[in-house]
């Protein structure tokens, strides 16, 4: 019923040695040398402003998600016939009847909300269509079938998320990192310097509570491009 095209379907493996769980119990990954690390600001100015463009009663974080998804889209310079894809995680703990999960869980329980249109569509839309794009995601992803469905595929072909064009947005701006301290203060800055994982957008605490900033990987024509457009 669900073609579930953010996910690859990854070979059974049945025997694992010692020395690769080793490994993949230390392995950190190493920042792309082709890449630079940028953090952008974001005000509430703005956010306000990307609100009225999104229309349809959009939250901040809808809004900003197609801004971001639009803006990286022509900075890769994209194929105009190839897809372009966002994903970001949604909480799916409501999504089932009965609720599988007990009282006092403590752990994740997300779906990958997944919007994904040609690039060539994708940058000739205004902002209030790709919002809605965002939304019947969002709303995708919380639907009791749908996430069944996940759950089944996820057992089933042991797959993994698949973006070979498009990238996955991580919303780290609540999570109170700032609030942490070891004796010296509370942090300046609470977020990564840089990331192997090039393909991730995270939306971080700015370190007040206005606005937040959106940290990016990319090359650095790409980079250039990006900055040109996200500001508006």
């Amino acid at each position: 019923k669900y073609d579930h095209l953010e996910f690859l379907k990854v070979p059974r493996i049945d025997t694992f040695s010692e020395l690769d769980i080793v490994q993949a119990a230390c392995y950190t990954g190493k920042p792309s040398p082709n890449h630079v690390y940028r953090s952008f600001p974001v005000t509430r100015k703005m956010l306000l402003h990307l609100k009225d463009l999104g229309r349809h009663n959009c939250t901040a974080f809808e809004a900003l998600v197609a801004h971001v998804w639009k803006c990286r889209t022509a900075a890769v310079n994209m194929d105009p016939s190839q897809p372009s894809s966002v994903s970001f995680a949604v909480d799916c703990r409501k999504s089932l009847e009965p609720e599988p999960l007990p009282d006092g869980f403590a752990g994740v329980a997300v779906t990958e909300a997944h919007a994904r249109i040609p690039a060539g569509e994708l940058l000739t839309s205004p902002l209030h269509s790709l919002v809605s794009k965002v939304q019947e995601a969002r709303w995708r992803a919380t639907n009791p079938d749908y996430v069944r469905s996940v759950l089944d595929f996820l057992q089933v072909h042991q797959a993994t998320i698949h973006q070979p064009h498009g990238f996955t947005i991580s919303a780290w701006w609540r999570i109170p990192f700032h609030k942490v301290d070891f004796g010296w203060g509370k942090p300046v800055y609470a977020g990564p310097v840089t990331c192997s994982l090039v393909q991730f957008v995270l939306f971080l605490y700015n370190g007040t509570e206005d606005g937040l900033n959106v940290y990016v990987a990319l090359e650095p024509t790409e980079m250039a491009r990006f900055e040109e457009l996200f500001s508006i």
